[in-house]
């Protein structure tokens, strides 16, 4: 599935040229490649990958979400994470390496095409 691909892609990191970097060690200078794309970008986390669905009726449509999301679960879903402590299923989920997935349909997505400001 082209989640994980996007993920691995994220993961990806480059050597920053930034001047203000020079005097660290060639390890600290190297980001995300898709933060030197977009160095506006401030969210923790990765970018989110839309996901737009096309001919579906209601069935098919909640088919195919059921679908993806067992898929790509790994991508989206993050990382349990418990202290050793803890004798019980208490604990949290980390999504630093969780691509955040927004899904619509072309049908909604041409609805609201006009009405961007």
């Amino acid at each position: 599935m082209k989640l994980s691909a996007y993920r691995e892609l994220f993961r990806t990191r480059v050597r920053d040229n930034d001047p203000a970097l020079a005097d660290r060690e060639p390890a600290d200078r190297t980001v995300h490649w898709w933060r030197r794309a977009y160095p506006g970008h401030t969210r923790a986390g990765y970018p989110p990958v839309a996901l737009v669905v096309t001919d579906a009726g209601p069935v098919a449509l909640a088919n195919r979400q059921q679908a993806v999301a067992d898929l790509s679960a790994d991508c989206w879903r993050g990382r349990w994470c418990r202290e050793v402590r803890d004798y019980n299923d208490d604990g949290w989920r980390e999504y630093d390496d969780a691509v955040p997935i927004v899904a619509t349909t072309l049908e909604r997505d041409r609805r609201y095409e006009g009405t961007a400001s």
